[in-house]
């Protein structure tokens, strides 16, 4: 299991599971954010702030894609 920035490990360990529980992560870390969400194959665990913050997040990527 990962949690917050352990995903600098994902060269040398396989996640399945990750948890996120610090919330300024969200903010300082976009990046490692999209990797890890962009895993099919990683269940996320975070809290109900986390999952409003990635989701601007990916709605504000797909918007600047999409212009």
């Amino acid at each position: 299991m990962g949690v917050n920035g352990a995903w600098h490990l994902a060269d040398r360990l396989h996640f399945s599971l990750y948890t996120i529980v610090d919330m300024e992560f969200f903010d300082k870390k976009p990046d490692i954010i999209r990797a890890i969400v962009s895993q099919p194959d990683i269940l996320l665990f975070t809290t109900m702030h986390g999952i409003a913050k990635s989701s601007i997040a990916m709605v504000t990527r797909c918007a600047a894609v999409w212009r």
